[in-house]
């Protein structure tokens, strides 16, 4: 189970326990996350679709899609860039 206390990446204030329960994964807090929003979100959703077909043979069988939720830096980079102009 995932601490419920961290600090966010960008101002380094302590996230609510109450989102880090919903968004076990998320590094923000959730002002700097809606600001993230803009940008594509903190996280985007990549799928692959799983083959089912044999190794090496020339017919391609499909299944089902997989899908996967991977970090979106760009957008992070883009909120700490705006935090630390105003801030700094």
């Amino acid at each position: 189970m995932p601490s419920l206390l961290r600090k966010c990446d960008i101002c380094r204030c302590w996230v609510d326990p109450e989102r880090v329960a919903a968004v076990p994964k998320s590094k923000l807090c959730l002002t700097h996350a809606i600001k993230a929003e803009a940008y594509g979100g903190e996280y985007r959703l990549i799928w692959r679709q799983e083959r089912t077909s044999k190794a090496g043979s020339l017919k391609l069988n499909y299944g089902s899609v997989i899908p996967k939720s991977v970090r979106n830096p760009s957008a992070v980079e883009r909120v700490r860039l705006e935090y630390e102009e105003s801030h700094f």
